[in-house]
């Protein structure tokens, strides 16, 4: 089963993961680790790659970051750039809720994480979607009761 790391900005990582332990049930072989406002970015990226090193296995390493181009986005290429097993270890960037719930759902389902990447990506970009009160109340004022 490869192990998902979440590195964001603030206690977003965290939030993610409880989110997902509230709608999944207690989620294994998921690591957090958070940007911290006045926190050191290059201590930030000493953690983030021990950690990497530590969770990375034969099945591989999901590392979700917040945004990218930002600092845990760079500091985990850089991370990757200084290890020595690293065929196994991807980055996705933009983390929302579906990706990590479509990820967690393929390491239950024991896929490998080459085939799970595009599903995550696929389920992240669904599921962005715009809703607005007009939209219902044109559906109401096209709605004709002919009874």
């Amino acid at each position: 089963m490869f192990h998902i790391v979440i590195a964001s900005h603030g206690s977003l990582s965290q939030g993610l993961k409880d989110a997902a332990d509230v709608i999944i049930g207690n989620v294994d072989h998921i690591s957090t680790i958070s940007l911290n406002k006045g926190e050191s970015i290059e201590a930030f990226g000493s953690q983030l790659k021990s950690l990497i090193e530590e969770k990375n296995s034969e099945d591989g390493v999901l590392v979700f970051t917040d945004l990218l181009s930002a600092s845990p986005y760079n500091q985990s290429v850089m991370a990757i750039y200084e290890m020595e097993q690293v065929d196994k270890v991807h980055i996705l960037t933009g983390v929302n809720m579906p990706m990590l719930l479509e990820a967690v759902n393929h390491q239950l389902l024991a896929t490998s994480l080459e085939e799970a990447i595009p599903l995550i990506q696929e389920q992240g970009a669904a599921n962005i979607s715009h809703w607005h009160i007009s939209m219902y109340k044109a559906e109401e004022d096209d709605f004709v009761d002919d009874f």
